[in-house]
């Protein structure tokens, strides 16, 4: 007989399942509190460390981005621009960038010749102006057509061509000029100098930069001697001289390749007493630690050099001396002082000018200061970035226009 009630099927269902097999309603054990409280429980310690780690990964790129994008290099780091050779270092022939900030928006072109070229004049009268120089003979941060130098060649009807190299110091222009530039046609050489960074790029010496994944760093024997360096007291005391480096670190590797960590170390050294001789203010020091002093000899011997290979030629020799915005603006120098607490008595904010000056004079070289023509009551400086704005441009080829003419020296 079949049964037909619920119970009696459940029964018969027991009847016909196999010996030693269970319902899986009677296998499933209850979700009891310890397996309740197992599903509750939060993340693994390592869990929990590699999110925050991710995170933190995350926000770094995030804020390296942000400032590649907003703050720009302030050691005129550009990825690529520089190529490496038996010659040394030197601009890549045919590279082509955009560099830009907040207040700025350039295009770059480097010509076939490894210069950056200046406009021509429309009526050009035959002469040729050979320019050497640091970033401001290059033109940072300006169109190649609002520069000074193509202000120059508008207003004197003369061809301008740029020697002029960021980052580099009178001694790579000594070393242009009597190399691939002793080939280059001119009837006047003019020498550009910048008060605020020259004389540190000779202190720092020969062969102590190098490219690393396309940017220019200093080699490690150069960022360990001079990383630490105060203009204030000299080298740091050290117990034991470590042998030189041969490999930068993992981490200043990576470093070097932040622009982020540039711009903090940057302010850091900006807002700190002591005085690294990339600052302009270390050279507005009234005395310097010996090292600093060998810098200006240093300097004097590569002017000289300039000065031999173009009385060779037989060419006359122009000084441009370009001052730093803290020399220009009173207001900016003040607010340094104060911020750091340093006596104004330990400096001197001319020192740097009339040295270069001072070998013009015993020299017999004619000379340049832009000093007044730059001072005024409008801005001729970038807020984030040591050079001149398309003004300070403007101003500086008038008035090195003007110059040459009451001169004398394009006169036909």
């Amino acid at each position: 007989m079949v049964p037909t009630n619920i119970e009696s099927r459940q029964d018969l269902m027991k009847g016909l399942e196999p010996a030693g097999s269970s319902s899986p309603q009677q296998d499933r054990p209850e979700a009891g509190p310890e397996v309740t409280s197992r599903s509750k429980r939060p993340a693994r310690g390592w869990e929990r460390l590699g999110w925050m780690t991710f995170g933190v990964l995350c926000s770094l790129l995030l804020l390296e981005l942000l400032v590649r994008w907003f703050v720009p290099n302030p050691n005129m780091q550009v990825r690529g621009l520089y190529l490496e050779d038996s010659d040394g270092l030197r601009l890549r022939p045919g590279w082509q960038g955009r560099i830009r900030s907040p207040e700025f928006d350039v295009q770059v072109t480097i010509g076939a010749d490894g210069l950056r070229a200046v406009p021509t004049p429309n009526s050009w009268n035959g002469r040729t102006i050979l320019v050497l120089g640091d970033s401001f003979a290059f033109g940072c941060w300006s169109s190649a057509e609002r520069t000074w130098l193509a202000g120059l060649a508008r207003a004197t009807g003369a061809k301008v061509v740029s020697a002029g190299q960021p980052n580099a110091g009178t001694e790579v222009a000594a070393n242009w000029l009597c190399g691939p530039g002793a080939a280059r046609p001119a009837d006047l050489v003019l020498l550009e100098v910048y008060s605020g960074n020259d004389l540190y790029d000779n202190l720092l010496g020969p062969d102590a930069f190098t490219l690393e994944s396309g940017l220019l760093v200093l080699k490690p024997h150069a960022a360990d001697r001079w990383e630490d360096y105060d203009g204030l007291t000299g080298p740091p005391e050290t117990s034991a001289k470590a042998p030189p480096a041969s490999r930068r670190p993992w981490l200043r590797r990576m470093l070097a390749r932040s622009q982020a960590w540039q711009v903090f170390r940057s302010v850091l050294r900006q807002t700190s007493k002591p005085l690294h001789p990339s600052l302009p203010q270390a050279w507005f020091l009234r005395s310097y630690p010996r090292e600093m002093k060998q810098a200006l000899e240093v300097t004097t011997r590569h002017l000289d050099r300039i000065l031999a290979e173009t009385t060779r030629r037989g060419l006359p020799l122009v000084l441009v001396v370009v001052p730093s915005s803290l020399e220009v603006e009173d207001e900016a120098w003040r607010a340094w002082l104060e911020h750091t607490g340093l006596s104004e008595a330990l400096f001197d904010r001319s020192r740097p000018r009339r040295f270069m000056l001072e070998w013009a004079r015993s020299r017999g070289v004619a000379a340049l200061d832009l000093l007044t023509d730059l001072r005024g009551p409008q801005r001729v400086y970038y807020r984030t970035d040591i050079h001149w704005n398309d003004l300070g441009h403007q101003r500086a080829g008038h008035s090195t226009a003007r110059f040459l003419h009451e001169k004398g020296l394009l006169a036909d």
